[in-house]
């Protein structure tokens, strides 16, 4: 049975295709949820945890291992910060740009001048740079929807995902990811204190302690990945497991296990697919939530399967244009720190054997 190390020697992997699916599940249970219709139909057969939930957690999945893969190889915190700044922030910038003053400004129900001159118009830059205390309304924008006044309901996980950024930069200041046995303990407390302070997470709901195990079990995947197995002998049961005990109070906890190893078997252990020279997964999530919105206030009687149809045809031009225009011009410039680090002297470098 190989270890995800020596699955992943091969050249390449899945995880590019898989965070676009993991983008279309989320524009997908957003088509019913956006009506008020209640959960998606795997929402409806696993209490709760809908399509759009099960692409989150795969999102955050992704993001705590490939985090730690690069954290592990150079934990330079001017190098990691400015990296994760042009992946996230100048896609981000555009679109609070478009939602003002393309979205905002053509659906709001005010006299165009009243929006303008909102000061809500204006803070919706402010409140949302950093996407921690969020502004979800805009002026007079999608009022009397079902989801009423939401312009962008996705950002709330853009501003968990950030979160993370930070507090990795934190322990990759202390140098634990260079220490695989001390990260693992200091992981296991931010659990346990994590499920001290808000209980277990439940299967409905994206919570800080589903968040937390995500993030953190994709990071210790990471570090032991050259012990842990990686073999559908393992990931069938573990989902058997995970969908019988949905119901129970452990249900989510599995379910974000599965989740993660998932993950890590479709990227390393399935056929590797063609790598794309694009990723459009950022561009759809940004821009799937206001286009349904958009679609909702054209189409008052619009049911799920026509929403997702259109907002896909209507958001993939725009995640296209993402792309192309902002974000892999950004990422160009991702080696201007390579190599600095002011810190580098201070911190205490771990016996290679510890990885």
């Amino acid at each position: 049975m190989r270890t995800i190390a020596e699955a992943a020697a091969r050249d390449g992997n899945n995880f590019t295709w898989l965070r676009h699916v993991a983008a279309l599940m989320v524009l997908w249970t957003h088509s019913w949820s956006y009506l008020d219709r209640g959960f998606d139909p795997l929402g409806r057969l696993l209490a709760g945890f809908d399509s759009g939930r099960f692409g989150v957690y795969l999102f955050f999945a992704i993001s705590g291992f490939l985090i730690t893969l690069t954290l592990s190889r150079n934990d330079a915190l001017p190098r990691y910060a400015w990296h994760r700044a042009l992946r996230v922030y100048p896609a981000y910038a555009v679109c609070l740009l478009v939602s003002v003053f393309a979205i905002g400004a053509t659906f709001t129900t005010l006299p165009l001048s009243d929006y303008c001159a909102h000061p809500r118009t204006w803070s919706y830059f402010t409140s949302n740079w950093l996407p921690i205390s969020l502004q979800w309304d805009l002026p007079g924008v999608f009022v009397g929807h079902p989801l009423t006044g939401l312009v962008n309901g996705s950002l709330w996980s853009l501003g968990a995902e950030i979160r993370w950024y930070f507090f990795f930069g934190v322990l990759a200041l202390f140098g634990l990811f260079r220490h695989r046995r001390l990260f693992t303990v200091v992981a296991a407390l931010l659990i346990v204190d994590s499920l001290r302070r808000h209980g277990l997470p439940l299967t409905h709901l994206t919570t800080s302690p589903a968040i937390t195990q995500l993030f953190l079990l994709g990071a210790l995947a990471a570090l032991w990945r050259d012990v842990l197995p990686l073999s559908a002998r393992i990931l069938l049961p573990l989902w058997v497991i995970a969908v019988a005990c949905v119901q129970t109070r452990f249900g989510a906890s599995l379910l974000i296990l599965a989740c993660v190893y998932l993950a890590l078997c479709v990227a390393y252990a399935l056929p590797v697919l063609k790598p794309p020279k694009f990723d459009y997964s950022y561009g759809l999530f940004l821009y799937g939530a206001p286009v349904q919105q958009s679609l909702i206030a054209l189409f008052p009687g619009i049911t799920p399967l026509p929403l997702f149809a259109a907002a896909f045809a209507f958001t993939l031009p725009l995640a296209m244009l993402s792309w192309h225009a902002v974000e892999a011009p950004a990422l160009r410039h991702k080696h201007h720190f390579d190599g600095f680090d002011p810190l580098r002297r201070w911190r205490r470098h771990a016996p290679t054997g510890d990885h």
